[in-house]
């Protein structure tokens, strides 16, 4: 499984945003991530102010291809 993007680049991604001077789809394409996972970040920013990755449930199918 590819390695979560940083706490660090997820927030620069969001505070660019924040300013108002580029669009979702812009700032995806700045930051070098798709405009779901931009919009998974800025859902998140809003819920609750935590952009830390999240662990995988142990019960999820996809830890079991891991493990």
């Amino acid at each position: 499984m590819p390695a979560a993007y940083s706490t660090d680049l997820r927030m620069k991604a969001v505070e660019a945003y924040k300013k108002g001077k580029y669009h979702q789809a812009e700032i995806a394409e700045q930051f070098g991530i798709s405009i779901a996972t931009f919009n998974r970040y800025w859902r998140a920013y809003n819920a609750h102010g935590d952009l830390s990755p999240q662990k995988i449930p142990p019960w999820s199918p996809c830890s079991f291809i891991w493990e």
